[in-house]
């Protein structure tokens, strides 16, 4: 797969965005600790957190797909609770990671579950329902882009349409005259120019016919079309037509 197709890809999007954002995230936090004087060690703590935060939000992903045809009501619901719950987990994988790390396990008993709640409505369910949310701003933006592009394409498909049948269209009238031209023209035993008109007719109408209207042609393959067609108008019109073309090469 080419890096333009591969760049168009969803899931690569998806796991684009997921490392760029929650490295960030990393990066912000050791930035805090490093503010504060803690150790640099605790930078492996942070991609710990991180790493269980990718995860969980790709899980979240799955999940708010498997609800994105449904109701409002039913996705809003979905993404109050899904939060909630993976917030939850985050956050015991967050304080389980901190009591492993300064082997301070008894500080579950002292600061209580309250304080877990309070950790995970206070940080962990935030941040994961600023995911969510921004997970649903960007794929609404995907889908109003494609709207845009289909939107695009069928204009100018219709365009094409339309050029073409404007192309393949000829004007009754002028065959009518053009023919009611050559049929006086034999009954006046002008044979020769008959001929002559009959030979530029059939050219002028290989050419809007067989020519793709989409596709573009010289400037002197035009001009020379346009002689045909006014070559045939001037045989009906004599000295009534005078044409001047100044095109400079």
């Amino acid at each position: 797969m080419q890096l333009a197709e591969l760049s168009q890809n969803r899931n690569y999007q998806f796991w684009t965005l997921q490392l760029i954002g929650w490295t960030g995230w990393v990066t912000l936090f050791a930035l805090r600790d490093a503010y504060w004087g803690q150790p640099f060690e605790r930078v492996l703590l942070l991609w710990v957190d991180a790493m269980a935060g990718l995860l969980l939000t790709a899980v979240m992903r799955y999940i708010y797909q498997a609800v994105w045809e449904r109701e409002i009501y039913i996705r809003v619901f979905t993404v109050l609770s899904v939060s909630y719950v993976f917030g939850a987990i985050w956050q015991a994988i967050k304080n389980y990671s901190q009591f492993a790390y300064y082997n301070k396990f008894e500080a579950v008993q002292e600061y209580g579950y309250l304080a877990y709640i309070n950790g995970i409505i206070g940080y962990s369910y935030f941040l994961l329902l600023c995911w969510s949310g921004l997970y649903f701003g960007l794929k609404f933006y995907r889908l109003l882009q494609q709207e845009k592009e289909r939107s695009i394409r069928a204009e100018s498909r219709a365009h094409e349409s339309q050029l073409r049948m404007l192309r393949y269209q000829l004007n009754p009238h002028f065959l009518f005259n053009t023919l009611n031209a050559i049929s006086t023209l034999i009954l006046e035993k002008e044979i020769n120019t008959a001929n002559a008109m009959v030979s530029k007719l059939s050219n002028f109408l290989r050419y809007s016919l067989d020519k793709d209207v989409m596709q573009k042609v010289d400037l002197e393959h035009e001009i020379n079309t346009m002689n045909l067609y006014l070559e045939i108008e001037q045989v009906r019109f004599d000295e009534r037509l005078e044409v001047t073309i100044d095109v400079d090469v």
